[in-house]
This record gives C-alpha cells, sequence and structure tokens, in this order.
C-alpha cells in the first residue's frame, strides 16, 4: 500500500436534505513525505451510470509517513435514492513539507444545543518562526471505529510561543441526533504546509478555495436546517 482510504461513509445529513456527505480517513503508507492529497470520488447508480463526481483535500494536506487524515465531501443535490455505490482515487505529491505537530492545552468536547459536537482547546507555536496555516482537525467514530463526521477549523499568524484557541464544530455527522452512535474522536493540530514556490501557491489557493465551497454548502445546509 501506498497512499489509501482506510475507511468512509456517506449519508444524507437530515430527512429532506438532498445534500450527501463524504467522510473518511486517508493514511500514508509511503517512506516519504506526500503533500496536496486529493481524495476523488464518484457515485453511482445501481446500472452503474455517473450520477455525480466531486473531490476535496485532506484535512491535514501533508501527511508524514504513517500519518493519517480525516475528510470530507459534500454533495449537493444528491438525495440518496439517487445513488447505489461509489468509488474512491487519491492523488499526491512527493517528496513534500512535513506537517509540525502543535502544542494543544486545555481540550474540551461537548454537544450543543442542535446536537452539533464540539472539540474546543488552546494551541501554541513552541517553533522558532511564524506559522500561518494551522489546522485543527476532528473525526468523530462510531463503535467500529467507522468515520461519521469530519471537520476542521483553521488558525492563522502564530508567532513564536504565542497562544490561540480553536473550537472545531461537526454540525452534521451520521446518526445525528443520537448521541449514543458517537464511541470517540481524534483531534489533530498541526500546521499543515508552507510554501514557496509559483506551484506551491497555485495549491494553497486551491485548498483555500476548496474550504470556503465547503463551508458555504455547510452554512446553507445549517440554516435550512435551523
Amino acid at each position: 500500500m501506498d497512499v489509501y482510504v482506510t475507511n468512509s461513509t456517506a449519508f444524507t445529513p437530515y430527512d429532506g436534505s438532498t445534500l450527501t456527505y463524504l467522510v473518511g480517513e486517508v493514511a500514508n503508507a509511503l517512506s516519504v513525505s506526500v503533500g496536496w492529497v486529493e481524495i476523488h470520488a464518484t457515485f453511482y447508480d445501481a446500472e452503474g451510470a455517473v450520477v455525480d463526481e466531486g473531490w476535496t483535500f485532506a484535512c491535514i494536506h501533508h501527511l508524514a509517513p504513517e500519518m493519517s487524515s480525516p475528510f470530507v465531501v459534500v454533495y449537493s443535490n444528491l438525495p440518496a435514492s439517487s445513488w447505489d455505490h461509489y468509488e474512491l482515487r487519491l492523488a499526491w505529491d512527493a517528496p513534500a513539507y512535513t506537517p509540525l505537530p502543535m502544542e494543544v492545552s486545555n481540550i474540551n468536547d461537548f454537544f450543543d444545543n442542535w446536537d452539533a459536537f464540539h472539540v474546543t482547546g488552546d494551541v501554541r507555536n513552541q517553533y522558532d518562526r511564524r506559522l500561518s496555516h494551522v489546522t485543527a482537525c476532528v473525526a468523530m467514530y462510531d463503535v467500529a471505529g467507522e468515520t461519521i463526521g469530519v471537520w476542521r477549523d483553521d488558525v492563522a499568524y502564530l508567532d513564536p510561543d504565542e497562544t490561540d484557541s480553536f473550537d472545531v464544530e461537526v454540525y452534521f455527522w451520521k446518526h445525528k441526533p443520537d448521541q449514543s452512535k458517537m464511541a470517540g474522536y481524534s483531534l489533530q493540530v498541526y500546521n499543515v504546509y508552507e510554501y514557496t514556490t509559483a506551484a506551491e501557491r497555485e495549491k494553497a489557493r486551491q485548498v483555500g478555495d476548496k474550504k470556503a465551497e465547503l463551508a458555504a454548502q455547510m452554512r446553507a445546509d445549517q440554516e435550512a436546517h435551523q
């Protein structure tokens, strides 16, 4: 194996929604770091015809050897009745920047009044240079260890020894609002990448565009749900 999907699941967030959330995790089994990990998903109907396609970056865009990251793709106008199965394909660049683990403290987790799952805490830059791409990523799991929800919170521009807070809110997750279906979660807080070349800046722009697209889809669905 090289870079592979460890698990994934697709679900409709609530009755009446036309969106489908595809969540899961990818892992790097190579001996080198990989960068800008992309997950491409294609949905098919029972006859094998393509219903929809989409893609996203892994939450931690660069993965060191033996490192994993959650991911989420959101599809508009893809009700559960329209598809039968899906296939995943991965793409990445290598070798790449190795993400820096951040110092984290005061971790807390809770469900709010909307049954959204939150993980909060403080992150400190323990390194000797300014870091500007710090991300906190959360994956929720069921009793079988399958991913049932994913989201992130970005913390920008931490100077050396500077601390800031994060609040990762997983608003939609499989089985919501049945909190008994959640068995645990993982939290990863990394400086996810640094870039210097024109090609890397272009990749960073694509990451930003994809994050903005996902956030807009989720906000619209939250407003419809509430």
